[in-house]
């Protein structure tokens, strides 16, 4: 297996638009790096980089030491799972399995038993003479894996290959991946725009924003300490809650304050934003952090009416208007049946030490 390096890669097409800029990321050999961002962003655009589907601007990019920035597709020793599976109709799933391994010209012995040993890690055993259109979405994608693990690449690269799979589905592939991953100890570079599967798939995440990358680090590290707004918001779900307000120092009491809401700050928060009084911010809670209460007026709390409630089984979503000129209702996430009612006023209590607060305009963090 190899690591992946890009150093100051960029990619600018014929029509003058950049879509990667400055790109530096190290991939160390057997991890599961996994590319976030919002549709656009150029996270498909760095996948087919590494594969060779598009030719790098400028800048480097190497695969285990060696740079292969005008190495042919072919030459480079990677597999990759596309979105669409990409299957030969005509062709079985063992013939599916074994078509690369024939144009590279290896053995028959050969490839009958690195097709055995890839469809027996896979369950594919008993589909081997179907055909793709007698299988399942699931049962194709993993067909589509089988081929990549034939080939014992130094890199997979996979290209969003959950999205088209119902739910259900998704977390049963979610599961298989990461299986294989413990298996092989592959290096594999995964693009997704789910953030939940990139929580709990990889070993790092990268989350990138109009060819930049905003930050990089482990699922936990992401999101429990994001570094701007964007990165809070997109890593989490349901959603960061953010909204504009004011650091107030008075009396010694640190305050959050907002349109028509005050919340008082204290411990580590405090202190961090001592110096910023003033300021103008943005503050972000996320949904678990806000616990809807029937009655309880304190310093860490709001007084809210219940808009709509969500009771999803295990636990319920609660939507609220946090302020008069908030451009989107707020969510809380309670385990179990909440206490409080939809058209009721609730005191929306606050995790004062979970409250994050970034620049106003939300591009760096503060405390």
């Amino acid at each position: 297996m190899a690591g992946v390096i890009f150093k100051k890669v960029s990619k600018i097409y014929e029509n003058k638009t950049m879509v990667i800029q400055d790109f530096n990321l190290e991939i160390r050999d057997k991890e599961f790096l996994i590319l976030v961002g919002p549709s656009g962003c150029g996270k498909s655009t760095t996948l087919r980089m590494i594969a060779g589907l598009e030719k790098i601007s400028s800048g480097d990019l190497f695969i285990d030491g060696t740079k292969i920035n005008d190495v042919a597709p072919k030459d480079r020793d990677i597999a990759m799972v596309f979105q669409n599976y990409a299957l030969y109709p005509h062709m079985s799933v063992k013939e599916n399995m074994a078509f690369s391994l024939k144009l590279r010209g290896v053995g028959r012995e050969e490839i009958e038993k690195k097709v055995l040993q890839a469809s027996e890690i896979l369950g594919l055993n008993a589909l081997l003479e179907r055909k793709p259109k007698q299988l399942s979405g699931g049962q194709r994608q993993r067909v589509a894996m089988g081929r990549a693990i034939v080939r014992s690449p130094k890199v997979f690269l996979f290209d969003e290959p959950l999205s088209n799979l119902d739910a259900k589905l998704r977390v049963q592939m979610r599961v298989e991946i990461a299986k294989l991953h413990k298996l092989l100890g592959t290096t594999i570079v995964y693009v997704t725009h789910d953030q939940v599967e990139a929580m709990t798939l990889a070993d790092r995440i990268v989350v990138m924003k109009d060819g930049f990358i905003q930050q990089i680090g482990s699922p936990l590290e992401l999101y429990e300490k994001p570094l701007n707004a964007f990165v809070g918001a997109f890593i989490g779900s349901p959603s960061m809650n953010q909204i504009p307000a004011k650091i107030v120092v008075a009396q010694g009491q640190v305050s959050l304050q907002g349109e028509d809401f005050v919340i008082a700050l204290s411990g580590e928060k405090a202190k961090a934003l001592e110096n910023h009084a003033g300021e103008e911010v943005l503050a972000g809670v996320r949904p678990q952090n806000i616990h809807p209460k029937k009655a309880d007026k304190n310093k860490t709390s709001v007084l809210r009416e219940v808009e709509v409630i969500e009771p999803m089984g295990t636990e319920s979503y609660i939507y609220f208007t946090m302020s008069k000129n908030a451009d989107r209702t707020w969510v809380a996430r309670c385990d179990g049946m909440t206490e409080v009612q939809e058209g009721e006023k609730a005191a929306m209590v606050f995790d004062i030490d979970k409250v994050h607060i970034f620049s106003k305009d939300g591009s760096k963090r503060l405390a």
